[in-house]
């Protein structure tokens, strides 16, 4: 939504319901291509996925070896 002064507010959603589902409460990653090594290997989920997972957003992003 847009707000005065030219500024944004962002609301994330739960189109599906699956977050008040105890069942759903695991996480699960996309293409293993893109997962942190430890997530594939079904290890702790630390901050360091995120950081992972920033590095494919920018070496997507810059099609760096033409990863896309």
């Amino acid at each position: 939504m847009s707000q005065p002064g030219g500024k944004y507010q962002f609301q994330l959603g739960d189109i599906l319901g699956s977050a008040n589902r105890a069942v759903s409460a695991e996480t699960s990653c996309g293409s293993p291509m893109y997962m942190a090594p430890e997530i594939f290997n079904k290890g702790a989920k630390t901050s360091k996925a995120d950081i992972w997972s920033l590095l494919i957003t920018i070496l997507w992003t810059l099609n760096v070896g033409e990863l896309r």
